[in-house]
């Protein structure tokens, strides 16, 4: 059979306040469902078109005579999806058409019931793709297959049995990286300061483990990696040599140099991280890599072990400083749990960059203040702020649902997930992001950050390095792009 797998085009909301997120790699949850599919005796091919044109997708579409399309919905990307389907539809009226992603996982029902598709893979896709692949190449019924959605002879949603989850993901082969031309990702931004090339080529993101043990609740994750199970969440990890060969081979294969590793939480378990980093330390591997993480997931010993194997930054979760603010979204920290992490991290000699949330439930100008006395005391190497957001799934969601803020039916808008206004404006929001920014800053910048937090403070002008848009209230009203973005 022949089967392509899509990630669709990239959905322009700039006219809308949100700036596009550009990937720093290839779609690596196509890429992990390719080799199984070929083990099967089946043609696999992987199409990323986040940077194609309409008529680069049909071409695409008109490639071949396709048995079966896969397309990967994240909630951002939802109506590119959706409208790749129509034109899958038009195009391949033959094709079995089958969603998977995020977005689907976590609002199965809606997009069943309201997008043109015949089925759903609900959750982690590598074992239910190939399971629905085989019972569509043998004619057996879809409904036997665990771990989709469907619809039924009435047209209603029905699911099929759960899936278990993967739990040793070192029976999964690597990613399908043959299958891009990985040249065509950007630099990992994360990694600038230490190449002299702008246009470098050397990063890359990998994976080393599935799911997070926490429940913050502005994210879904631990719902993702376990939907419909009776406990949600859990941690997987993929042991110390398999890490390493995949690092190795695309270090010695690939000429990659830098690596994200994008887990949700990376040092969960500190004799594997501790494994990860003696294994690169006995293969020779010349790299630098970045991880995120928990405040409450470091030691000073793991962290000397993580300096020693080339780690160059650490991402703390950090969201805010008071107290009562991290109370309410169940982050499960407290603010001495930050300052010694940043403290440890910083003995290490690794890079800090502290990952702040403003606008959470709870957040005023006392939080805002104990986040601006943790910047000047703790001087992380980097901070990145940005306004919440509320996305589905989440207990923010129900929690902005019950206030009467939205509903289900804005995700079949085109409209980009919303930011968290039931508490405080936008406007009020962007200015605490620009005080904690401008509490970052030096030398010139600083006084740049001044300037700008007194223009933004003053009008409805919201300047950044790329855009500058104009606001009224909380009513995004004009975007102008600068040169270069």
């Amino acid at each position: 059979m022949e089967i392509l797998l899509i990630n669709p085009p990239m959905y322009d909301q700039r006219n809308q306040g949100t700036s596009p997120v550009f990937p720093y790699s290839p779609p690596l949850g196509l890429a992990y469902m390719a080799p199984n599919i070929r083990a099967l005796g089946h043609d696999v091919t992987l199409a990323d078109m986040t940077y194609c044109s309409k008529d680069q997708v049909m071409t695409k579409l008109r490639e071949k005579d396709w048995d079966v399309i896969g397309i990967c919905v994240l909630t951002e990307q939802r109506q590119s999806a959706r409208a790749l389907c129509t034109d899958v539809r038009i195009e391949c009226p033959d094709a079995v058409l089958v969603l998977g992603g995020v977005h689907p996982t976590l609002l199965t029902r809606q997009v069943a019931d309201n997008w043109d598709c015949d089925a759903i893979v609900i959750g982690e896709g590598e074992t239910t793709i190939c399971s629905l692949i085989e019972a569509i190449s043998r004619k057996t019924p879809l409904g036997s297959v665990a771990g989709l959605a469907l619809r039924d002879k009435d047209g209603r949603c029905m699911r099929t049995a759960s899936r278990p989850v993967i739990e040793n993901l070192d029976v999964l082969p690597f990613p399908s990286y043959q299958d891009f031309d990985l040249n065509a990702y950007k630099l990992w931004t994360v990694f600038e300061d230490a190449t002299s090339r702008r246009d470098s080529k050397e990063s890359i993101t990998i994976i080393t483990s599935r799911g997070c043990t926490a429940r913050c609740s502005f994210c879904s994750t631990y719902i993702v990696w376990r939907p419909g199970q009776k406990s949600p969440g859990g941690w997987r990890g993929r042991s110390p040599v398999h890490v390493v060969d995949e690092i190795e081979l695309l270090h010695k294969d690939y000429g990659k140099t830098f690596f994200n590793i994008a887990d949700d939480l990376f040092s969960v378990d500190e004799e594997r991280v501790i494994g990860i980093c003696q294994e690169i330390i006995r293969r020779k591997l010349d790299i630098l890599w970045d991880c995120e993480t928990r405040v409450t997931m470091v030691s000073p010993s793991m962290l000397k072990w993580m300096k020693r194997a080339g780690c160059h930054s650490v991402a703390y979760g950090v969201e805010s400083l008071g107290d009562w603010v991290l109370k309410r979204i169940n982050k499960g920290i407290d603010p001495e749990d930050v300052y010694r992490a940043f403290k440890w991290t910083q003995q290490a000699g690794i890079k800090s960059r502290a990952m702040l949330m403003i606008g959470n439930q709870g957040e005023d100008e006392d939080s805002i203040n104990a986040t601006c006395d943790f910047i000047s005391r703790c001087r992380p190497d980097t901070v990145q702020a940005s306004v919440t957001k509320i996305f589905p799934g989440t207990a923010l969601y129900h929690w902005a649902r019950k206030q009467g803020f939205i509903d289900d039916a804005y995700w079949l808008t085109d409209k980009p997930a919303p930011y968290n206004t039931v508490e405080n404006s936008f406007r009020l929001m962007k200015r605490w992001e620009g005080r904690i920014l401008e509490r970052h800053a030096t030398g010139f910048e600083k006084l740049l950050r001044k300037l700008r937090l007194t223009v933004e403070e003053n009008t409805g002008i919201s300047i950044s390095r790329k855009w500058i848009d104009i606001y009224r209230g909380d009513d995004h009203l004009w975007r102008l792009t600068l040169p270069g973005a």
